[in-house]
Order: C-alpha cells, then structure tokens, then sequence
C-alpha cells in the first residue's frame, strides 16, 4: 500500500510540473511575440487634417461674456462665503472675550490680542479646522471661567 501512494505522490508531481513548464512555455512565447511587435512598430510621420476649422473655433470665443459672468458669480459666492467665515470666527472669538471678562481684571486683561490670536494659530490650516479650533476654544475657555 505504501508503494502505491508513493507511486501516485510522484505521477501527481510528475504532471503538475509538467502543466506548469507548458503555462511558462506559453507565457514566454506570448510576451516574446508582444515585445517583438513594440520593438518593430513602425513611426509614421504623416500630419492629419485638423478636426477644427478655423470658422468653428472663431465662433466658440464669441460667447466669452458668459464666461466673464460665470466668474463674476464665482467671485461674489467666494467672497460671500468668507465673509460668512469672519462673521463666525468674529462670533467665536467675541464669545472667548465674554468668558474671559467674567473673569476679575488681575487675570486677564488683553481683549486685543484674543482677537487676534486665534486667527494667528489656525491661519495654515483649511476654513473647517479654523473654526474648529476656535469652537473647541471657546468651549474651554468657558468650562475654565466658570
């Protein structure tokens, strides 16, 4: 019984090295014939018609107004947008000047610099962090004061 396992064991061996010599063998011959084909592509120097004639192109800058009132609104949307980004940030800090003012004048006294320094600290990072920052701030400020 031991003879035929080790009869089988070594036929089972025996074929799947032979598949896998056979998959490397095709392998080899398919990628040898892709490399061929790039290594002999032929360059072509013809210059074809161009897609665009030279009418259609000067009518597609003709509408350049829309594109200036597109920017225009881009503008005023930024603009409006960090405004309402100050007007927030201003909110937050006011905030951190009222909890400070609860506290007597020996310990704080510098309302100027409040202002100021939280733009300092959050101002390499992006709007969403800023104000982050300025809210959890502020809500320390507040647990601290009270």
């Amino acid at each position: 019984m031991l003879r035929f396992i080790e009869k089988n064991f070594f036929i089972i061996v025996q074929r799947i090295g032979l598949l896998f010599a056979l998959v490397s063998l095709i392998a080899v011959i398919a990628l040898g014939v892709v490399s061929y084909e790039k290594i002999n592509t032929q360059v072509s120097d013809e210059i074809e018609n161009p897609v665009v004639d030279f009418d259609q192109y000067q009518n597609s800058r003709a509408p350049t107004n829309n594109i200036k009132i597109y920017l225009d609104v881009n503008q005023s949307l930024k603009q409006d947008e960090q405004n309402s980004f100050e007007r927030e940030f201003d909110k937050y800090t006011q905030q951190i000047i009222n909890h400070l003012q609860q506290l007597p004048d020996e310990v704080i006294n510098m309302q100027h610099r409040i202002k100021i320094l939280p733009k300092i600290k959050s101002n390499p990072y992006t709007k969403t962090l800023q104000l982050a920052y300025v809210q959890s701030l502020e809500k320390l400020i507040k647990q601290a004061s009270t």
